[in-house]
């Protein structure tokens, strides 16, 4: 299931989220993989990024969350995007 497409790629395994970066990465690993369109990359446990969001979404505003919410939902298709958009009450 992908998230984010684009220069930043988030999307999740079976066992793991992965975040992808391409151009905008700031761990400085060029050629993350060879012949890999994208500069940099991890994979992470769900658990840590689902401790993590709960984390972010609690130090953000109303505001922010708002601005996040609408970022986020530029994504049309992504099931992530679809579930956004239907926890709020719109058409997914």
């Amino acid at each position: 299931m992908a998230y984010l497409r684009g220069k930043t790629y988030i999307w999740r395994s079976e066992s793991h989220v992965h975040f992808w970066s391409r151009g905008e990465g700031r761990d400085y690993v060029d050629n993350w993989v060879r012949d890999c369109e994208f500069d940099s990359g991890v994979a992470l446990p769900p658990r840590d990024v689902d401790a993590f969001v709960a984390m972010r979404w609690a130090e953000m505003g109303k505001k922010r969350r708002k601005k996040a919410q609408a970022y986020a939902m530029r994504w049309h298709g992504n099931v992530g995007c679809d579930a956004l958009k239907k926890s709020l009450g719109e058409p997914g």
